[in-house]
């Protein structure tokens, strides 16, 4: 019973971290099959958290919101990234370069940050005072960022 709890937990700060970091938010498609996106992504969420029919409904037009409201954005970084990419691919790279592509990718990460952070706000909304208790202790437990020891 044990194992299952922490593999259980493990999937739901999987899923936690896909909804409400940015990486997870660039990965994630409109939620077309094999996506991560509804239902899929919500699966754990929806259970965890006994959402009802209204509040999937809900849950699901504030992520589709997000996704609508960064498609430019994400296009852009996804050009950038490209170019990063070609940056290191070169047989003797320049720092130099590659800092000023990235200082170039700030500016709209920062964005895709902010969108994420109102979408949380909105979704915690939604919720009961319950199912915000739970939710609140579900990101306590979820493990910190390894940081670059974990790199």
């Amino acid at each position: 019973m044990r194992i299952k709890r922490i593999i259980e937990g493990l999937m739901v700060f999987g899923m936690l971290g896909l909804l409400l970091t940015p990486q997870g938010v660039l990965a994630m498609g409109p939620g077309g099959p094999g996506r991560m996106g509804p239902p899929h992504m919500g699966r754990f969420l929806i259970k965890l958290l006994n959402l009802t029919p209204a509040q999937q409904k809900q849950a699901i037009q504030i992520r589709a919101k997000m996704q609508e409201d960064l498609v430019d954005v994400k296009e852009k970084l996804r050009v950038k990234h490209q170019q990063l990419r070609k940056l290191w691919a070169q047989e003797d790279p320049d720092l130099r370069d590659i800092l000023a592509k990235h200082r170039e990718m700030e500016p709209l990460m920062r964005q895709v940050f902010k969108r994420i952070s109102q979408m949380r706000l909105e979704f915690r909304r939604i919720l009961t005072d319950e199912q915000r208790g739970k939710l609140i202790e579900l990101l306590q437990k979820r493990p910190a960022f390894p940081g670059p020891e974990g790199f």
